[in-house]
């Protein structure tokens, strides 16, 4: 693992959509909170309908909701999370958007199987 000071300065000049959604997907999961905005800016530039491959504008999509996730740890024993998801669906006669907002709740601490 690279440290994200590392490459995180890369992303902003890297125009290749594919390696780009990578980066924002690996620096949502170590850095969201503190590169948000550095990830919309990124994901905003990219054309989302211009994108050809499917997994590329699945990848933008997960980047984006990766970091408008949110965790809360309240105590040791009391988690919550928030997330907001866009997703477009193309579908054979229509294509849909739907926006989601999830809150999730975490009592008690880990479970033993």
């Amino acid at each position: 693992k690279q440290p994200v000071a590392k490459w995180k300065g890369r992303i902003k000049g890297d125009t290749n959509p594919v390696t780009t959604t990578a980066a924002l997907i690996a620096l949502a999961r170590v850095d969201a909170k503190n590169s948000a905005s550095e990830i919309f800016e990124k994901a905003m530039g990219i054309d989302y309908n211009q994108t050809d491959s499917r997994q590329t504008r699945l990848d933008l999509l997960r980047g984006v909701t990766l970091a408008l996730t949110r965790e809360f740890r309240h105590s040791d024993i009391m988690l919550s999370t928030i997330r907001l998801q866009y997703s477009h669906d193309d579908l054979e006669d229509e294509d849909a958007d739907s926006i989601w907002l999830q809150f999730g709740f975490h009592f008690g601490g880990p479970e033993i199987r």
